[in-house]
């Protein structure tokens, strides 16, 4: 636990830094892309990935684009290894899985697809779905539409999140609607699970 706070730390303070409108604001993302390569080359990747998601995030919310820094390649490489790593930590996967929603889609694309399609995690099928939906890739619609039939309900809901998260691939939703390959009936049924799943974690949280 000691060590998930601090990298919940690092995340929130590489945030705060990538939405920062300061003058020095560049000076400190560069100074948190070198901490976190420093981190990787010391075998500290779990670190570097908590950093460096934070700090995508964070320039996501100022309107910026991670990604145009030599540094963010070593990070965005790390982050597909663990991401497909069986034998690291859920949570390192999760942080992961999030950073590549920011990186190129040649580097994410087949990683974020194969994880949407695995079984094997339904925690990991989720967030692979939210990244998918940050992901400005045209290639990210059409892996969510790809993988709705084999979907269960539960990641249907955050499919269809995330396809309408970008007001643009409603029309990709929308054909595949028209084609059949996605029907009213499962949609509906998916907005269901959603609710039941949020009522569910209500009730435990009280209890």
């Amino acid at each position: 636990k000691g060590e998930e706070a601090v990298l919940a730390v690092a995340g929130e303070a590489a945030a705060l830094a990538g939405a920062s409108d300061e003058p020095d604001a560049i000076q400190s993302i560069q100074s948190i892309l070198a901490d976190a390569g420093a981190l990787l080359d010391a075998g500290g990747r779990p670190r570097a990935i908590a950093a460096a998601d934070g700090l995508a995030a964070g320039l996501q919310r100022a309107g910026k684009t991670a990604g145009e820094s030599p540094g963010w390649a070593s990070l965005f490489a790390a982050a597909v290894k663990a991401a497909g790593d069986s034998g690291s930590d859920r949570a390192e996967r999760a942080r992961a899985i999030s950073l590549l929603a920011h990186a190129p889609w040649e580097m994410a694309g087949d990683a974020l697809s194969t994880l949407l399609d695995s079984h094997a995690d339904l925690d990991l099928q989720l967030a692979a779905a939210r990244a998918l939906g940050v992901q400005p890739a045209p290639g990210a619609a059409q892996t969510l539409i790809g993988a709705w039939p084999r979907s269960t309900p539960r990641l249907r809901g955050a499919i269809l999140d995330a396809l309408m998260a970008r007001p643009g691939r409603l029309g990709t939703l929308a054909e595949a609607l028209e084609s059949d390959a996605v029907s009213p009936r499962d949609i509906d049924l998916a907005r269901r699970q959603v609710r039941q799943g949020e009522v569910e974690r209500r009730r435990a949280k009280r209890e």
